[in-house]
């Protein structure tokens, strides 16, 4: 095979003496291991991160020149080719789950323990080695601000002091700067994307029903999910019902055996750390927010149906993710013979309006779909910003308010 290309809009260097069937078998398989078109490839660019100026101290760069080999998925620094930084995949969720947000809880899982502290430091702890730390992104892998402003330099990040950039800078830059360039974006269409095929195939089965306003369609605006804007409960039903038929198709995106070397927490200083991470780029839905408005635009389905339907809409994505990430890490678990470690960050709280009894119920519920095998080889933590009181309407602290909820749902571990 020849070198594929680094990035264009034509099929590039190795693929000229190929017939174009050959093409299109390979260019799938592609698809389905990194989510994303062989012909957008940015299999090698150039990274640069600074540390923040501190008094009496010069700042300090990392910087080099990634590159992507398609073959294994490995990301290494061009001037050590054989020094893997990390492993990127695309991974499939499990086709036999059933996302059903009806079905009763369980009340005998008592298997979740809340950390409060912080994500750059709980990466480079030496005792977190291997651990799988669930982030909050965009479905392209990635953090934005918006969906109106995306960011082309992991250096932007800097900028963002909230958790999915925080935990991107705390990993070797190489990593985010390869995710930034091969991100799905509306300038770059055919990049790495969780639910390009989860969008067609539920557009695909709302259009058998009838659908035919791309208003009433799922989209993505660079990362960002926007939903259908139904004109009736029916309307709301078929999208619904579209999207529980698509949800497996979803792609988790996953970077493994991340090198833990990036800024230290203050980020005045780089990591010295001698062991690798698991990073789970997931992303909630926003509700009311962003691409995803409210106004009783529509005669026949208010705002408060409008709300519900995004909320329900919101969960699924959320228990998809949870449940994937776990399964993840007790299929690595078992492939390693040790005991994985997993943090899951809250997703979807804050800006993006994801009612914390949502994220926890999303939670608790994945745990409830995996098997008990699984459960018996995973320790799973809840990760929660030290002295943060978001999540609730009064002083009480995100700690105590996160033990409520799963006392609630009987999944605290004591």
């Amino acid at each position: 095979m020849g070198k594929p290309p680094s990035k264009g809009k034509g099929p590039g260097r190795g693929y000229a003496s190929q017939p174009a069937e050959a093409e299109t078998v390979e260019d799938e398989e592609f698809l389905v291991r990194y989510a994303m078109s062989r012909r957008s490839l940015v299999a090698t660019g150039p990274y640069a991160l600074q540390t923040q100026r501190a008094p009496g101290r010069e700042p300090s760069i990392c910087a080099g020149q990634f590159s992507f080999d398609p073959a294994t998925g490995a990301i290494c620094d061009e001037a050590a080719p054989g020094k893997k930084l990390g492993r990127f995949a695309a991974l499939s969720l499990d086709a036999e789950a059933d996302f059903d947000l009806s079905r009763p809880l369980l009340d005998d899982r008592p298997c979740i323990s809340i950390v409060s502290s912080e994500v750059m430091a709980e990466m480079q702890k030496p005792e977190n080695a291997h651990a799988f730390f669930v982030l909050p992104s965009q479905f392209n892998g990635v953090e934005f601000p918006s969906h109106c402003s995306v960011v082309e330099s992991i250096e932007e990040y800097k900028f963002d002091n909230t958790g999915g950039p925080a935990a991107q800078l705390a990993a070797h830059p190489a990593i985010g700067q390869f995710l930034l360039a091969n991100a799905a974006t509306q300038g770059r269409p055919h990049g790495i994307s969780a639910v390009r095929k989860l969008l067609s195939l539920a557009n695909a089965a709302m259009m058998e029903k009838g659908v035919t306003s791309q208003k009433q369609m799922f989209d993505v605006i660079n990362g960002y999910l926007r939903l259908p804007v139904p004109n009736s409960d029916e309307a709301a039903a078929h999208a619904l019902d579209a999207l529980r038929l698509a949800l497996p198709s979803l792609r988790l995106l996953v970077a493994f055996e991340v090198a833990a070397l990036g800024l230290a927490p203050g980020r005045a200083e780089f990591s010295h750390a001698a062991h690798t991470v698991n990073l789970v780029y997931a992303s909630a839905v926003p509700i009311n927010a962003y691409v995803n408005g409210i106004g009783a635009v529509q005669k026949n389905f208010g705002d408060a149906q409008m709300q519900e339907f995004q909320s329900t809409v919101a969960k699924l994505f959320l228990l998809a993710q949870y449940f994937g990430s776990l399964r993840a890490a007790a299929s690595w678990s078992r492939e390693s013979g040790s005991r994985a470690k997993v943090f899951l960050m809250p997703l979807g709280g804050g800006v993006f309006r994801n009612p914390w009894e949502s994220i926890v119920e999303s939670i608790a519920r994945a745990v409830d779909l995996l098997p008990s095998a699984d459960l018996e080889v995973l320790d799973i933590n809840i990760l929660l910003l030290h002295g943060s009181t978001r999540g609730q309407s009064d002083s009480t602290s995100a700690q105590d308010r996160m033990r409520e909820l799963l006392e609630y749902y009987k999944k605290l571990r004591a």
